[in-house]
């Protein structure tokens, strides 16, 4: 079974930019028909409902649409990971990588510790690591 590492900003277009979500359902059903394991680093989960918060916070979506989305995001069944040997990966791969927070770092250790492929709407990050790991995709 193939594991596929996806960042937070992948499943947060699903329910925020409509001009990504075509193409994101396109390759989340190609992970399900393959049988690929969907992996996140462990605060995957506290980063979608985070965002999810503040935009009802400001506005900007209502209760409902946070209800309907943690609900779909929880239906996907990504496992996750935390284990402290991953996070001093993560805080070398940042230094490395001259990123100020850990968080991009971790789903890139997570994705070289399982060999996995490393999926992101972040453009800079897969900029910067995609020299050194061959496996990160930004859609």
């Amino acid at each position: 079974m193939t594991d596929i590492c996806l960042d937070a900003s992948l499943l947060l277009a699903l329910f925020l930019d409509e001009r990504q979500k075509d193409r994101i359902t396109g390759k989340m059903r190609e992970w399900k028909e393959t049988g690929a394991n969907l992996v996140a680093p462990s605060f995957f989960y506290y980063e979608i409902a985070s965002v999810i918060r503040r935009k009802v916070f400001m506005k900007e979506r209502t209760e409902k649409w946070a209800g309907q989305s943690l609900e779909g995001a929880f239906q996907l069944k990504i496992e996750t990971d935390g284990s402290s040997q991953m996070l001093y990966s993560a805080y070398q791969l940042a230094k490395k990588y001259r990123l100020p927070t850990i968080y991009d770092s971790c789903y890139l250790a997570l994705a070289m510790a399982r060999k996995a492929e490393l999926w992101t709407l972040d453009k800079t990050f897969a900029n910067a690591v995609s020299r050194s790991y061959s496996k990160i995709h930004q859609i």
